[in-house]
């Protein structure tokens, strides 16, 4: 008998949602009052940022797509996207599995992910979420937890069934 992952399963799912998102956006571009917080490690294989990026977020970095963003491309793999850091565009390149939060808070929309590898390709462990790591304050104070799902309490359920 084999062991359905049903959090793999779910997550994978859940960030085809996030392409579906990104893809919609790229085709119509943000409607209303829309805009994203994107979270990410930074550590992730496959994750190209700018060094000084890289040296100022050494783990994890959130990015926001309302005003200033270009050249959006989105694949089934990762996305990339030109940005505005400190007045200068920069592209930057984000497999999808190296997502960690994505919240809308026009709408109160978010979900979280557990990266799939860490910088040495090993599995992260990591279930701890305070919601406020390299975000912006005006998120951190709107964030209503209740509409965020946490994948986290999912996996340890599954560790304890093996």
């Amino acid at each position: 008998m084999s062991d359905m992952d049903y959090n793999l399963m779910m997550q994978k799912a859940l960030l085809g949602v996030v392409r579906d998102i990104l893809m919609h956006i790229k085709t119509f571009g943000l409607e209303d009052e829309h805009h994203l917080y994107i979270s990410f490690r930074t550590n992730i294989n496959g994750v190209v940022i700018p060094v000084s990026l890289r040296q100022k977020f050494p783990e994890e970095m959130t990015v926001v797509l309302q005003y200033q963003f270009w050249d959006l491309c989105v694949t089934d793999e990762y996305f990339s996207i030109k940005l505005s850091f400190s007045g200068k565009p920069e592209s930057i390149k984000v497999p999808f599995y190296a997502l960690t939060k994505i919240f809308d808070p026009s709408v109160q929309f978010g979900l979280q992910f557990v990266p799939e590898q860490s910088a040495d390709g090993s599995d992260e462990d990591d279930d701890s979420f305070d919601g406020a790591e390299n975000q912006p304050d005006e998120i951190v104070s709107s964030v209503d937890m209740s509409n965020v799902v946490n994948f986290a309490q999912f996996k340890n359920k599954l560790k304890m069934r093996r």
